[in-house]
């Protein structure tokens, strides 16, 4: 397995969709699935989506592969709307590796990508929205020298989702 980071294309994005609502239905819907996921899903991660994070001047979106194979994708957002300012200006809003490929370094390797083009836009630091529930997650990031800044609430269905804040200072040495 010969595994490399590059920027997305126009012509991942079908790909992207598929992976990004596999990964999202074992993360987040582990007792059946809701009309209420079905249309965040077929909203947020749809391929139209996808084009229009690529299309986005405030967002990076970085997929690994193996060949021809996705295994995985980040997604950086700076400067933009959906970054909120209180936790800093540039955020990994995604990053996604599929089950079958866990534990191979590739969310290490997009991660690290991630943090080098903020790094190279000029952010001092950067934050991710854990789900709480999500230990193996909260764990990753932990030991990439992530620390927890706060907390929100996010609506899910009929029901809120605490999330953990956690960020890093992309001028020190993560790992």
């Amino acid at each position: 397995m010969t595994i490399t980071v590059r920027k997305a294309e126009t012509q991942d994005t079908k790909i992207l969709s598929v992976l990004a609502t596999e990964v999202w239905l074992d993360t987040y819907a582990k007792d059946g699935i809701l009309k209420a996921y079905a249309d965040h899903l077929l909203t947020r991660y749809s391929p139209a989506a996808f084009r229009r994070y690529l299309e986005c001047s405030a967002t990076e979106v970085l997929v690994s592969c193996d060949a021809d194979l996705i295994l995985g994708y980040a997604k950086l957002t700076s400067g933009s709307s959906n970054v909120e300012q209180r936790f800093g200006p540039a955020e990994v809003a995604t990053l996604y590796v599929r089950r079958h490929h866990a534990r191979r370094g590739i969310g290490g390797r997009l991660l690290s990508e991630a943090l080098r083009l903020a790094t190279e836009a000029g952010h001092k630091s950067v934050y991710v929205s854990v789900y709480r529930e999500n230990h193996a997650a909260l764990a990753f990031y932990q030991a990439w020298g992530f620390r927890e800044i706060g907390t929100k609430v996010a609506q899910l269905s009929n029901s809120e989702v605490e999330l953990c804040i956690l960020s890093v200072s992309t001028d020190r040495t993560c790992r």
